[in-house]
């Protein structure tokens, strides 16, 4: 969904799935200048449905939300 890049790697994303991570379920990512900060949904997303996705850091605990409800 979102992906933001700076000169050595990741910045910021914000994934509506991810394959590679079992069950395949929304994710967001930070990185600030260490290693890669994560946080994953427990479920995938439903099909044919709008969902509305957001991510919050605040300098300590990145937190995912789908629908408005933190998951992670």
């Amino acid at each position: 969904m979102l992906l933001k890049e700076r000169p050595g790697g990741l910045a910021y994303s914000l994934y509506a799935t991810d394959p590679y991570h079992s069950p395949s379920a929304p994710a967001a990512f930070i990185n600030t200048g260490g290693g890669d900060r994560d946080s994953w949904g427990g479920a995938a997303l439903p099909l044919n449905a709008w969902t509305h996705l957001a991510a919050t850091y605040d300098g300590t605990n990145l937190r995912l939300y789908v629908n408005g409800t933190l998951v992670s």
